[in-house]
């Protein structure tokens, strides 16, 4: 035992059934020196006062794991108070709103036909308090409660608590993976545009569309390397590292995908013979 090796003393702990049969207590002995007997003490007494270790389910939120609503609110709560009275989310801090609103009960609604950014400032609907608020694309506000999010997230987390836990897949916000390309040729789909970059580095995933394409790599420096190829399948190619609001809200998307998955994977649903899709122009999550 290393609390023997560590305070130099024998100790002697009753078998299961002689504590369960005492109705719980359990008489320890230990064996050596007083110096020894009560460092062993002093050990077993730090064992005891210890507080339990939680095994039960986690919300995980855009990486960050919380195993209660308290250690989450705790998070939130520190962000807004460095945020001050009014800010618009960027970066890390942009894509963990996003993820939280995505546990809102009224996610698509306060969505409307597509979200731009996140800010922090006053509550319309009552002025006298602070709040998230949804910038949509069409110039319009929604305030969302971190509260209600957070409630939700663990309401959803506990129902399915006691029939399965399982880890889920949530890709953690880092800036500078992210390139575009833009001018490529008709004839280039997803397998061209990922095999020609794969010399940059490793991709943890590819899009490509009408001439468009995107890239996200696993490390910054295959980012960089990337922004450094001018020509594709004989095309002159223009690409870029994506950054500020434009990075933001990919990683906005990144997670809002893996948060539909993820719900499907709970649920039950998909499995064989469902998929993202094949072939050119299709996306790989």
């Amino acid at each position: 035992m290393s609390m023997e090796r560590e305070s130099g003393a024998r100790i002697q702990v009753p078998s299961r059934d002689a504590i369960e049969a005492a109705d719980g207590k359990a008489f320890v002995a230990i064996i050596g020196s007083q110096e020894q007997v009560d460092k062993a003490a002093q050990l077993i007494q730090e064992v005891v006062d210890a507080p339990p270790v939680r095994s039960g389910p986690q919300v995980n939120i855009a990486g960050h794991k919380f195993s209660d609503k308290d250690a989450l609110w705790t998070h939130c709560k520190q962000m807004v108070e460095a945020l001050g009275d009014e800010a618009q989310l960027t970066g890390e801090n942009a894509f963990f709103a996003f993820a939280m609103l995505a546990h809102h009960p009224e996610c698509t609604a306060k969505m409307g036909d597509g979200l731009q950014a996140i800010r922090w400032g006053t509550n319309p609907e009552f002025p006298d308090t602070k709040c998230f608020l949804a910038m949509r694309k069409d110039g319009t506000e929604a305030g969302f409660s971190y509260r209600k999010c957070i409630d939700s997230a663990f309401n959803n987390i506990s129902r399915r608590g006691e029939k399965r836990q399982r880890e889920e897949h949530t890709t953690k916000f880092q800036p500078g993976l992210v390139v575009t390309v833009s001018g490529l040729p008709n004839e280039v789909g997803f397998r061209e545009l990922k095999e020609h970059f794969g010399n940059c580095g490793n991709i943890k995933f590819a899009d490509c569309r009408n001439g468009e394409g995107s890239l996200r790599f696993e490390d910054a420096a295959a980012a960089a390397k990337a922004v450094e190829v001018k020509e594709l399948a004989g095309a002159a190619v223009s690409v870029k590292l994506l950054e500020g609001e434009a990075e933001t809200e990919y990683w906005g998307r990144v997670h809002a995908a893996q948060h539909v998955a993820n719900d499907r994977s709970r649920h039950g649903k998909g499995g064989k013979g469902k998929s993202w899709g094949k072939g050119k122009g299709k996306r790989r999550w």
